[in-house]
Parts: C-alpha cells; sequence; structure tokens
C-alpha cells in the first residue's frame, strides 16, 4: 500500500501550498499578469506539494512528540520534536483544517523525516488517510 498522500489532499491540508495555488488561481483575474504568476505560482506550489509526498513516502519514520498545537487565523501550527540519527530535532507544520481538535500536546506521532536533511519532517496523521497509518498483519 502506496504511502503517498495524493496532489490535492497536500494542497488543500499544507498552508503555504494552498495560499500558493490560490494566488495563482485568482492572477487570471487580471489577465496581463497571469501570463507571469500563473506559472510561476503553479510551479512553486506543486514543486512543494512533489517535496512533501516524496518525504512521506520515502522518507524514514520516527517516533515525535506533539509540543505545540495552536489555532490561529485559519491555520493549525504544530510543533513536535523527534530523535532521528540519535539528535533531538524539533519542526514546525503550518497546515489548513478543523479536524485537529483530537491530537493533544505530549501526544505521540508518526513524523516522516527527510534522511538527508532531518530538519525536514512531516506529520503522517496531518497528511495520509486513517487508513494509510494501519498497519496490515
Amino acid at each position: 500500500m502506496s504511502t503517498k498522500p495524493g496532489r490535492f489532499s497536500v494542497i488543500f491540508r499544507d498552508y503555504w501550498s494552498a495560499i500558493l495555488f490560490s494566488v495563482s488561481l485568482a492572477s487570471i483575474v487580471f489577465i496581463p499578469f497571469c501570463l507571469i504568476t500563473v506559472p510561476l505560482g503553479l510551479f512553486l506550489t506543486f514543486r512543494r506539494v512533489g517535496m512533501i509526498r516524496k518525504v512521506i513516502a520515502d522518507g524514514t519514520p520516527v517516533d515525535a512528540v506533539l509540543t505545540f498545537k495552536r489555532w490561529k487565523k485559519g491555520e493549525w501550527i504544530v510543533r513536535y520534536q523527534y530523535v532521528f540519527d540519535g539528535s533531538l530535532y524539533e519542526s514546525v507544520n503550518v497546515v489548513i483544517g478543523w479536524n485537529l481538535y483530537g491530537m493533544k500536546v505530549g501526544d505521540r506521532l508518526t513524523a516522516f523525516v527527510n534522511p538527508t536533511k532531518p530538519t525536514q519532517a512531516y506529520l503522517a496523521k496531518l497528511y495520509l488517510k486513517p487508513t494509510a497509518l494501519t498497519v496490515e498483519t
């Protein structure tokens, strides 16, 4: 079973991907500007989405502890710590969504870490459907 999230599920979950995608589409109203902004915005959006999907699909799963969670101006800011190769790291994800109420500070979660850049990590619970998180026996 693939653990790679869908492109649009990442776009509509990751704050910066959603902003880039929305601005790209909104700039179509201004025809002269859309010749530059739409391709650039879509390029940056799908580049970020591809990066997140690659880390989740090919990254190393580690146990993470949620250390901070706050709702601010339509987005969730979640901070968590994890150990990778014997070093402690902290990462922050800013996401769009309303179903993070089940996550509490102190919860142990799974994060996928980019082995070549250990400061880059994404929480599985934020990007993967619950069925992709279950372990098959």
